[in-house]
């Protein structure tokens, strides 16, 4: 009966601080976004109005010519820089951050 009562109190204790790491983590909330707002920062960018035919890929193709550029990193900066704005809508005539590598 002891050793059933043992069992059981040792897998509710496994299965409340596995729910507890799944549901809460194990970083405080405070530490993730202090990363966040950090790899912002560390991108340079140029601000740039968008004409007829632009596209993100486009204009920072051409604000870095000579550079070879990873698509989903483009995108994801992007997003960093314009937050709210999808790279895939982005409007003639408004201007943007575009990130300068």
């Amino acid at each position: 009966m002891m050793k059933k009562f043992i069992l059981l109190s040792v897998i509710g204790l496994i299965s409340w601080t596995s729910y507890s790491d799944i549901t809460n983590g194990t970083l405080p909330s405070a530490y993730k976004t202090q990363n966040n707002s950090q790899s912002q920062i560390d991108i340079n960018y140029k601000k740039i109005t968008v004409n007829p035919g632009d596209t993100v890929l486009s204009v920072v193709e051409k604000i870095n010519p000579d550079k070879s550029l990873s698509i989903e990193k483009v995108m994801s900066d992007f997003k960093k820089l314009n937050p709210g704005s999808k790279p895939n809508k982005i409007e003639i005539g408004q201007s943007y951050n575009f990130p300068q590598y």
